[in-house]
């Protein structure tokens, strides 16, 4: 348990060690009780029910990649870390959620599973923060030493009492000091990512950034909404909440987690990868309906080909091969910063 997490009553406890017992079982579900908010490949987040203490939510982490358990290999555990940055936001004077346990397992020396439990807030139904509010708690989290490189609209909340709330700080760090120049300037250029440049002036008048600042703040959110498109579109080649990347004896199928494969639509060789881009670039910023179910990519040291798999016949698919080249030339754009 997080050092400054709740006194619990007893059967609250036994609540929290069922639950807990169930995690480790199975590290990618939540909880029986947990009603699911969200669920991605990396965590889920849940609603759940302590007796004598009342709403909670639960953040789990199975850590189901390599590279997710070599992350946390040497480092504490996000439920651990979370908990800790809470506890010093709350310490500060900012709303955020109370932690009620924070609790973390490792096997053989990796990250085996995660749980945070913290009291659900008193939100204001059917409401967003206002945007000067998120920029005044931006501000104070700079200046009491909290950077948060991630920090988005969804880190906020409205409270029925007119306050915001922050949320969500797994990828925050504590400093020794306020923030720097530099930070701030991150901090800034990410919370414009979903705004326009006229947002910047809320940002300067709460003090997260200096009025100077303004050029080089501008950049840093272009460079990072086209890094943010580009990721997604090749979330397509790795194991991710819509994709899974399995490896066989004699290549690599990447898939839809949702697609049953029939027999491969086309044949071919490195063309077949830009096809498999183009349609995932043209899903991403137009919207369209992927048209693809996966690809496979042979090793290249084997003889074979490479493949490409649809629910569209092979004349359909064909007929579209252009408009997908088209996509995958739109990638290449975003990768020299030509676009967004």
């Amino acid at each position: 348990m997080a050092k400054g997490a709740l006194s619990l009553p007893a059967a609250a406890a036994a609540e929290l060690d069922r639950w807990w017992a169930e995690l480790r079982r199975q590290p990618d579900r939540l909880p029986a009780g947990v009603e699911p908010v969200q669920t991605r490949l990396v965590r889920a987040v849940g609603r759940g029910v302590l007796p004598q203490v009342g709403d909670v939510h639960v953040k789990a982490m199975g850590f189901p990649r390599g590279k997710d358990r070599l992350r946390y290999a040497f480092r504490a555990l996000p439920a651990v870390h979370e908990a800790r940055l809470l506890q010093a936001v709350a310490a500060a004077g900012l709303r955020c959620p109370a932690v009620v346990t924070a609790r973390g397992a490792r096997r053989w020396g990796l990250p085996a599973c995660s749980m945070l439990v913290t009291g659900t807030l008193p939100v204001m139904p059917a409401a967003a923060p206002a945007w000067s509010a998120m920029a005044a708690v931006a501000a104070r989290l700079a200046a009491c030493g909290v950077f948060h490189p991630d920090l988005h609209s969804g880190n906020f909340l409205p409270l029925r009492d007119g306050a915001t709330a922050v949320l969500d700080l797994q990828s925050a760090r504590q400093l020794p000091a306020p923030l720097e120049r530099g930070p701030r300037r991150e901090m800034a250029a990410k919370l414009l990512l979903e705004r326009d440049a006229a947002a910047l002036e809320t940002l300067e008048a709460s003090g997260l950034v200096d009025p100077a600042d303004r050029p080089d703040v501008l950049r840093r959110a272009a460079a990072l909404r086209r890094a943010a498109v580009v990721r997604r579109i090749l979330r397509c080649l790795q194991t991710s909440t819509e994709f899974v990347r399995e490896r066989r004896w004699n290549g690599t199928l990447h898939r839809r987690r949702d697609a049953r494969l029939g027999p491969a639509a086309l044949d071919g060789g490195g063309e077949l990868v830009r096809l498999w881009l183009g349609d995932r670039t043209h899903h991403i910023l137009d919207g369209q309906a992927p048209r693809l179910d996966a690809l496979f990519r042979k090793y290249p040291w084997l003889p074979g080909r490479h493949s490409l798999y649809s629910s569209a016949d092979r004349f359909i698919l064909s007929r579209h091969g252009e408009h997908l080249l088209e996509g995958f030339e739109r990638l290449e754009s975003l990768r020299r910063g030509e676009l967004l």
